[in-house]
């Protein structure tokens, strides 16, 4: 086991040391990508062992990782401490790595180490809930990315394609002008609207879809997510394609779950629960069968669900939500999908993903 003196950006990480000396806890372990990156300035999603963690006590945050994983942090500009073991111990080096710091599996963990724990869970969700104005500039950033991945997806967007080749066009344009990083879904713990998707872990996903099987089907709607990464912050929005003229089903079960989702844009406000502004969507969307909507908190990874029938919470200014929604498709075909990124304002909200349009997007 070896340790390194190193230094971690203060005012993030101290965010959290409050959170955790107000519940009266000795520490937190952080898990999720996201949360690392937020304690830290560290993207743990390029790690060759994935189960790095962070503790987090009331004046200082330690990462504890594989070895094989060192020169990434030390690259990342992180000076703060760090504990590493030796991969080839597996989970019982990182159990020592743990001990040595005097913690173990009953320290409150956000997700990943032990049991999963709620207070834990909940410390680090109101760390990063309420956005600075640097914060905000940021997610302003990785919206304008978002919005150069959706015109490069859409400007090179045809039926003969193969997902692989979409995919590839995206990557490259990002790479031109970012990070070319992106987050995922399956990083959070709670369901938050995930659908099949290929490929996993992209900038894009195309959703409704099983593994590559040839090139698209002109037939069938294309939704697609578009998840980057800009300096570590999450960009998300997403919309569906057609390639031929929509049927009248499938038209107004999209026109439905668009109005639904502006009105409850609309809705958002400090002080309004997410129960309410699911409440206003389901008033709005018609009576489509199946029709959905969630949201999640946004910062540098996905946070917990904030916007669903049983989410009581008032939501907060400053606060940057991910809101998807969509209804499936007729007969297990694919259906329609539509994702944006939502500042709320003391006015009410703004979308920060703009070039985006809450419509189908008719390629033919």
């Amino acid at each position: 086991m070896s340790n390194v003196a190193m230094q971690a950006p203060q005012e993030r990480w101290e965010r959290i040391a409050r959170e955790v000396e107000r519940s009266a806890l000795n520490a937190v372990i952080v898990t999720t990508p996201g949360s690392i990156a937020f304690a830290t300035g560290i993207d743990p999603r390029t790690f060759i062992d994935r189960r790095a963690a962070v503790a987090v006590t009331s004046d200082s945050a330690v990462v504890i990782a594989a070895d094989c994983d060192l020169p990434a942090i030390q690259t990342s500009g992180f000076t703060g401490t760090v504990v590493t073991w030796p991969r080839y111990e597996g989970a019982a080096g990182r159990a020592r790595a743990l001990t040595s710091l005097g913690l173990d599996a009953t320290t409150p963990t956000q997700h990943g180490i032990g049991a999963a724990d709620a207070e834990a869970t909940a410390v680090v969700a109101r760390a990063q809930r309420t956005k600075s104005d640097d914060d905000v500039a940021a997610l302003r950033t990785a919206a304008n990315v978002t919005d150069v991945a959706y015109t490069a997806t859409v400007d090179r967007l045809h039926p003969e394609l193969r997902a692989y080749e979409i995919v590839r066009n995206v990557d490259r344009s990002i790479r031109a002008m970012g990070d070319g990083a992106a987050w995922s879904l399956d990083e959070a713990d709670a369901a938050l609207g995930a659908t099949t998707v290929f490929p996993r872990e992209a900038i894009v996903g195309l959703l409704d879809r099983v593994p590559e099987s040839g090139v698209l089907d002109r037939m069938h709607p294309l939704p697609f997510q578009l998840h980057p990464l800009e300096a570590g912050w999450m960009g998300a929005s997403g919309t569906t394609v057609v390639f031929r003229e929509p049927d009248a089903r499938l038209r107004s079960t999209a026109a439905s779950a668009a109005e639904g989702l502006r009105r409850a844009i609309e809705a958002l406000s400090p002080g309004t629960t997410g129960a309410e502004i699911h409440a206003t969507f389901t008033q709005h969307v018609g009576g489509v069968e199946g029709a959905y909507l969630v949201g999640f908190e946004s910062g540098m990874g996905p946070g917990p669900l904030a916007v669903g029938p049983a989410c009581s919470r008032p939501l907060e200014d400053r606060e940057v939500l991910v809101l998807r929604a969509g209804a499936p498709g007729a007969h297990g075909a694919p259906g329609v999908f539509f994702q944006t990124t939502v500042l709320i304002t003391p006015q009410g909200s703004e979308r920060l993903d703009t070039v985006i349009p809450l419509r189908l997007i008719e390629l033919y």
